[in-house]
């Protein structure tokens, strides 16, 4: 069955050689980026002999000519180089005025393909090779003319080696290589299949729209090898995607990705789509990243690399086509004016949004990863403030819920190294996990796995700064499963109340709403129109002076410390004030490169607002382990209550006892004075983890040892009833 062709085969067919035909054409397959045997002008018989030890002058010529060459060449007689697409370059004939072209050099292997009907003295639809090319230009077609000529010694600089083509020798030979078989112009690949056993020449067959492979891509291990793509989708919008040569054992799966891109692929050639991409390559190489973040100097995002790209092209290889969370929309001025403008005076929102600045700080100043947690109750504006930040990179659709697994919380994590991660509504989070993921996240490393084969995986490893919220916090949350936290989490969890104190819920200053939602809807609906501008710009000002900068943010950040931390404060508060003047820091810097229209200080002060406040509810600026145990003591207290605990009478709330007479043999105590509490009830009453208390028939009270052997109980007596309680 003979497969449909795009409109322009069928109104103009590809002409067809039969294979005796194929052998008096002049070959030169081997090219890194060949794709076609195109049909080729052949060289009149006799117009080039061998010499003697077999070479023929243009044999010299069309393995030696390279592109510098060719421009030489077609540059004198009105040609123009309109662009260059990775290994192809496109030319546009003499006297045509408009942007498109007529010719391409590349596309089938190291020949001038020309499709162009007005491009004398070639014709359209033929493969020149460079000898061939010559002999027209230069001497008007007479070939035993430019043999004898041969081409000036500056157009034989050779790049390229290439194997000459044979000529009635090669006839009935081998076919040409496979990769030779392909061909790309305006309509798409085509691939032309070999001859059939009676010796006619099949059509070509339309594999895909058009689909340049610009270059060949490794890591710095020289693994991970892959294409570079270059594409128009069905509309017409430029794509790229850098796809891993590994999946192409997964067929289906780059063609998944291609489909959803817009690329149009023939449903009937899909085994030709696949040797297409397997056998050819591309000159030109890039270095694949799988994440985006700091490389040196350069910034690499899904669609493009900030900073200085000088070094080397970086692109962002992964086995899909990941954009989300990074995408374009409106303008840095739009989102200037409807969104950082509203954050004046709200010192979570500008709180939030710096952090957004911050992420891209962690490399440069050697920062930890970590996290700010916005803790309140239900519509106080936590979703919101998450959607404020999520603006800064992309669309606000790039925030995560928590509601997920640690593993893939992981490649989360990775899709946003060295940004920011915003995560909503803690509680969805499964408590016996809350814990280790709190620690995964801002250690900045996955489990180790390992392989079927032996061994184990790379660890998935990023730096990011990350927001969260909920209506209970990190201690709160994993107390549901009967865990107590770790000041190490809590550290790298910072809980900041989410109210302002302002009766506005999380807002502060309304700027002219009506109500808290109705700034909140405000906001929300700001975030649909602006997006993407604000952190892109942040990167660009950084790069312009990386060292720089790093040190203006480390001064600022410095300061902030000194500044807020009080006298005699335990480490962990440091480490939570750093991260507080690092966000404030990268707030300042965003301010003064003119990118949130924000006053001077505006990040510096809600910073502080935000830490004090985080600071007042921790309880004081010791280690937070001691703070936990006086927690456990009162939680003990409010949890048990009256069950373990009576009131007692008045008169006998408070005694004053004292030992009278003798000491316990074992400790060799004298007389001493004890103040306690006890119930009047024979019951014992626990004195110092040591002694107990017990009424006597008597009317006194008999002190031993809390079974401890050798204690010997000694007679005391009351000696008086006192107000208020005593303690030793």
């Amino acid at each position: 069955m003979r497969l449909a062709q795009s409109p322009r085969a069928l109104s103009s067919p590809v002409p067809h050689l039969r294979c005796a035909e194929f052998g008096q054409l002049w070959l030169n397959p081997i090219m890194s980026n060949s794709y076609v045997a195109a049909r080729q002008v052949p060289i009149p018989a006799g117009a080039d002999q061998p010499r003697a030890n077999g070479e023929r002058r243009g044999d010299l010529l069309n393995s030696a000519a390279d592109r510098d060459w060719w421009r030489a060449l077609l540059e004198p007689h009105g040609w123009t180089l309109v662009r260059q697409r990775g290994d192809i370059q496109y030319w546009r004939r003499p006297g045509k005025e408009n942007k498109s072209w007529s010719a391409t050099l590349g596309a089938c292997g190291p020949l001038f393909y020309v499709f162009s009907s007005n491009a004398t003295p070639f014709e359209p639809e033929r493969a020149y090779q460079p000898f061939t090319a010559y002999a027209l230009l230069e001497h008007g077609g007479d070939f035993k003319a430019a043999a004898k000529a041969q081409a000036p010694a500056h157009q034989r600089k050779s790049r390229h080696k290439h194997t000459a083509g044979g000529g009635a020798a090669d006839q009935g030979g081998p076919e040409s290589p496979l990769r030779d078989r392909f061909r790309i112009d305006e309509t798409g690949v085509w691939y032309t299949p070999p001859c059939d056993e009676e010796g006619n020449q099949p059509p070509d067959v339309w594999v895909c729209a058009p689909l340049h492979i610009v270059a060949a891509t490794s890591d710095v291990d020289q693994r991970n090898h892959g294409h570079l793509l270059e594409f128009n989708d069905r509309h017409g919008h430029a794509k790229q995607w850098a796809m891993p040569l590994e999946l192409l054992e997964e067929q289906k799966e780059y063609r998944k990705v291609l489909r959803s891109q817009g690329l149009k692929i023939n449903s009937q050639a899909l085994k030709h789509l696949q040797t297409y991409l397997d056998a050819c390559d591309a000159e030109a190489r890039a270095r694949c990243v799988d994440r985006v973040g700091w490389y040196g100097a350069a910034y690499v995002l899904p669609d493009t690399t900030l900073g200085d790209t000088s070094e080397e092209r970086l692109v962002l290889q992964t086995l899909d086509r990941h954009s989300e969370g990074y995408r374009l929309a409106g303008t840095l001025e739009g989102w200037q004016s409807e969104i950082a403008a509203r954050c004046i005076g709200n010192s979570r929102l500008l709180v939030a949004v710096s952090t957004g600045f911050a992420a891209p700080l962690l490399e440069p100043l050697g920062e930890e990863s970590g996290g700010l947690h916005f803790r309140g109750n239900s519509s106080e504006g936590k979703t919101t403030t998450l959607y404020i930040a999520a603006t800064v990179w992309g669309e606000p659709t790039r925030l995560e819920r928590w509601r997920t697994t640690a593993n893939a919380l992981e490649g989360v994590a990775l899709a946003h190294n060295d940004n920011l991660l915003c995560l909503d509504e803690l509680k969805e989070l499964d408590p016996r996990e809350a814990g280790g993921v709190a620690y995964m996240l801002a250690n900045g490393a996955g489990k180790r796995r390992g392989q079927p084969h032996g061994g184990t995986r790379p660890r998935l490893t990023w730096r990011l700064l990350f927001l969260s919220t909920g209506e209970m916090n990190l201690a709160q949350h994993i107390a549901e499963a009967g865990q107590r936290i770790q000041a190490g989490q809590e550290v790298r969890l910072v809980d900041v109340p989410a109210d302002a104190g302002a009766s506005f819920g999380l807002f502060e200053d309304l700027h002219g709403a009506q109500s808290s939602k109705a700034f909140a809807d405000q906001l929300r609906e700001a975030t649909t129109r602006n997006y993407g501008h604000a952190g892109r710009a942040f990167v660009a000002a950084l790069s312009q002076d990386r060292v720089g900068n790093a040190a203006a943010a480390q001064l600022l950040r410095d300061g902030f410390v000194a500044q807020q931390v009080p006298a005699g404060a335990s480490g962990q508060v440091y480490r939570v004030a750093t991260r507080f003047g690092l966000i404030s820091a990268a707030g300042e810097l965003a301010t003064a490169a003119g990118i949130t229209g924000w006053p001077e200080g505006a990040a510096l002060t809600a910073a502080a607002r935000c830490f004090q406040d985080w600071l007042r509810q921790r309880g004081g600026v010791g280690k937070a382990e001691e703070a936990h145990a006086l927690q456990q003591v009162r939680l003990f207290f409010e949890r048990y209550g009256e069950a373990r605990f009576k009131p007692m009478p008045e008169a006998f709330f408070d005694v004053d006892v004292k030992v009278v007479t003798g000491t316990t043999s074992m400790y060799g105590m004298g007389p001493c004075e004890f103040g306690f509490r006890f119930a009047l009830e024979d019951r014992p009453v626990v004195l110092r983890d040591c002694y107990k208390i017990r009424l006597s028939s008597n009317g006194g009270t008999r002190v031993g040892g809390a079974g401890r052997q050798g204690d010997v109980e000694q007679p005391i007596k009351i000696t008086r009833v006192v107000p208020g309680p005593t303690f030793v």
